[in-house]
This record gives structure tokens, sequence and C-alpha cells, in this order.
């Protein structure tokens, strides 16, 4: 009965030594090869967190940035918001026809920007101060229209943007152009709201 039992404990021992040379032989070829593997794997995991975090991070930033940008209701702050953040949502589209919009509320009001509503003493907006703003709402337009990527996601900024040029053009008195970005507005909403559409056409 011993020596079965010193038998069973000597195969085990065989057996667990054989694996530990194994082991240690995988170790010695394969070894450093999958310790690469796994460093690389763990390091581009690393990058991906750090990326996420710092993309999150961008995004806060530039949403705090336009609602600074709000706050100061300065065509000037909305365009430094555009430049600095192009490729954060829709943050620069936003922030152009932002722009735009102060742009224009300044002509409609015959107000330099940054002047009082309330001031009756303050001097009107000056005919080339006028030109200035509407060229600068134009170019803001624009800029959306060139992002337009065709899609359902742009189909309101690019509406806007064509609403905007169709503005601009209506105060410089060129109706037929207001008239051709108020037509090519409805053209390009009419495929995702056909309400809309038919609003720009009126």
């Amino acid at each position: 009965m011993d020596r079965d039992r010193l038998k069973e404990v000597h195969k085990t021992e065989t057996t667990e030594s054989r694996v530990n040379e194994d082991f240690v032989d995988w170790l010695k070829n394969k070894g450093p090869t999958w310790l690469v593997i796994l460093l690389f794997a763990l390091t581009a995991y690393l990058m991906l967190v750090r990326w996420r975090t710092s993309t999150h991070q961008t995004q806060m930033q530039a949403w705090h940035a336009l609602a600074e940008a709000e706050a100061s209701a300065l065509p000037a702050s909305f365009e430094s918001v555009a430049d600095e953040y192009p490729r954060v949502d829709s943050i620069a589209l936003v922030a152009r026809l932002m722009a735009a919009q102060k742009l224009l509320e300044a002509v409609h009001a015959g107000r330099p920007l940054g002047a009082d509503p309330m001031d009756e003493d303050a001097e009107p907006l000056s005919d080339a101060d006028r030109e200035q703003y509407l060229s600068r709402a134009d170019n803001q337009y624009q800029a959306v229209l060139d992002a337009d990527d065709g899609t359902r996601r742009t189909a309101l900024l690019a509406l806007n943007a064509l609403n905007g040029r169709a503005a601009v053009a209506e105060a410089r008195g060129n109706y037929d152009a207001a008239r051709q970005h108020y037509n090519a507005a409805a053209d390009r909403i009419e495929p995702v709201y056909s309400s809309l559409a038919e609003q720009a056409r009126r």
C-alpha cells in the first residue's frame, strides 16, 4: 500500500516537474513576445482612455466658451469660438450663425456693436460700418454653407445660413439674390422638413 502511494507521489512530482520545465521553456521561447504584445495592448488601451478623456474635456471647454460668448453678445467672441474649436460637435457652425445674427441685429437697429440700445444719443451706424457688418455676416453664413455635407445632420444649419444670406441680400436691397437664397433654403430643407421649405418659399 505504501509502495503504491509512493508511486503516485513520484508520478505526481514527475508530472509537476515536467509542467514546470515546459512552462520555463515557454517563457524562454515565447514569453518575451507575449509580454511585448501585452504591453502594446495595455499602452493602446491607456492611450484610448486618455484620448476619450481629452475629447470630453475639449467638448466641455468648447460649450463653456460658447456660453461665455453668448454672455458677451459680441460677434468677435463667437468668431473666436468658431476658430478655436472647428471640429468639436457643431460648435463652430453654431458660433458662426450666432456671430452673423448679432451683426444683422446691429444693422437692423442702426447702432454700432456694443452700443447701448437705450441710449438715444448714441451715434448711428455709419454706411461704411453697415456694409462691413453685412459683409462679415455674409462671410459667416457662407462658412456654414461650405461645411454643409448635404446630410440630415447639417440641414437645419444650412437652412439658417441660407436664410441669413437672404436677409443680408434684402438689407442691401438685392431682392433677386434674396429670392435665390430662399429658394435654395427650401430645396435644401424640403427632404427633411417640408413645412420649413414651404415657409422659405413664402
